[in-house]
């Protein structure tokens, strides 16, 4: 009986030991990102509340919308490696691109 119990206590152990190696390479595996925020503002300088702010990622097209908040701030968290345009729409103001690297 002895034997019986040590033997499971055992191959309790290589189970557990097993499923922390199969779970390794998920939690091991990383996960570059990158963040892009700012603030718009007009030609006189003054902040653009509420302007639609879209971050495309240029290899895929992949379109993040976004938009300003009350101090014409915006971000974008967590973007994929790579070069985005950011562009700007505002009614009454011009549109406006930038290409960057996030």
């Amino acid at each position: 009986m002895e034997k019986v119990g040590r033997w499971l206590a055992n191959l309790a152990v290589g189970v557990s030991v097993v499923a922390v190696i199969l779970t390794l390479p998920g939690l091991l595996q990383a996960q570059a990102t990158g963040t892009v925020s700012g603030y718009v503002k007009d030609s006189s300088g003054a902040v653009v509340p509420q302007a639609k702010v879209t971050a495309t990622l240029v290899q895929h097209g992949t379109t993040y919308p976004g938009e300003t908040n009350a101090e014409g701030f915006y971000n974008f968290p967590a973007l994929d490696p790579g070069e985005y345009t950011i562009t700007v729409e505002k009614q009454g103001l011009t549109q406006h691109s930038e290409w960057l690297v996030a």
